[in-house]
């Protein structure tokens, strides 16, 4: 009786694993359809994973979007996985341009922030925003709080990186997508720029360049 049970026992627990595994998959295939048809298909891996992958990315003292001094700035923080670059928002009373309405100029700014980071992390190197392009989608309300996220799409040679991005609202849904050119900074520029970072922020052109598409 006492080997039976225990034969019985192992047997449910076997297929109880199974049918818990087979649901895991179930569920990820699902998430892997909804990314796929998405306007901007991310990193299936990155969305799947723990959020505890993410690195803050560094920030600066005086810039409007993530500058930590500067009185009229948005500061914000973004992080990465080494790919995605991510970043949360909530616009205020004066970001409104008709009134209950934020700004579309202060969108396209979050974007193109994001977009900035996305080459950085990807190229190891910064980059000037030369085309933006701002698809606004649905209007975006003042203390409405929203998730950014830019990918890097291309790096032709070294000479110019493509990036897009997204703003999405608490349900998922696209506010509004942004693609973007940027052409990299030169070094001269780039030991001038670096002054004004908080911190150490040389690890991310440690990240070595990647393959140009």
């Amino acid at each position: 009786m006492l080997i039976t049970w225990g034969i019985t026992r192992s047997i449910s627990r076997s297929e109880s694993a199974r049918k818990s595994q087979k649901a895991g998959i179930d569920e990820l295939r699902q998430c892997e359809d909804t990314l796929t048809h998405s306007h901007f298909r991310f990193d299936f891996q990155w969305h799947c994973q723990d959020f505890c992958l993410m690195k803050e990315l560094p920030h600066t003292r005086s810039c409007f979007v993530c500058g930590e001094a500067n009185p009229l700035g948005l500061n914000l923080r973004f992080e990465t996985d080494g790919r995605v670059v991510r970043s949360r928002f909530e616009p205020r009373t004066e970001h409104a341009g008709f009134r209950q309405t934020v700004h579309g100029g202060l969108i396209a700014t979050v974007l193109d922030e994001a977009m900035v980071w996305a080459c950085a992390v990807r190229t190891a190197r910064f980059g000037f925003c030369a085309e933006l392009n701002v698809r606004f989608v649905h209007p975006l309300s003042p203390g409405q709080p929203v998730s950014i996220t830019a990918e890097l799409t291309s790096n032709r040679h070294g000479r110019l990186f493509e990036a897009g991005a997204e703003l999405r609202d608490h349900t998922e849904r696209v506010l509004a997508s942004a693609t973007g050119k940027y052409i990299p900074v030169k070094e001269m520029q780039l030991s001038e720029m670096a002054r004004d970072f908080v911190g150490n922020w040389q690890w991310i052109l440690q990240l070595g360049e990647r393959p140009s598409t």
